[in-house]
């Protein structure tokens, strides 16, 4: 069985950079760091999202966590792909010098 790996470098790069972004925002953004439970909803829905509303501090930690770790192997999945491409081309430049010669 055979395949072609394909991948969009910059597109993978960018992924990367705007989700670690994302989850910094997610820590640091005012609008979100001061959110509580009657903030997330109405007295009635808070009893029925008990467990959701009084841990929306740890959940937006988590959520910005995986979206961190998203993202972290994003950018490291580019690096190495770059890292691959540019190898794969010096040794097959060297190979064409090779016979070249």
């Amino acid at each position: 069985m055979s395949g072609t790996l394909k991948y969009a470098s910059d597109e993978l790069a960018d992924l990367g950079s705007h989700l670690e972004q994302l989850a910094g925002d997610l820590r640091t953004d005012g609008r979100l760091a001061h959110v509580d439970k009657y903030d997330v909803a109405e007295t009635a829905v808070i009893d029925a999202l008990g467990s959701f509303a009084d841990d929306w501090e740890n959940k937006r930690e988590e959520l910005a966590n995986n979206v961190e770790s998203v993202g972290n192997l994003a950018s490291e999945a580019a690096r190495t792909f770059g890292e691959a491409d540019r190898d794969l081309a010096r040794k097959a430049a060297e190979i064409f010098e090779q016979g070249s010669s």
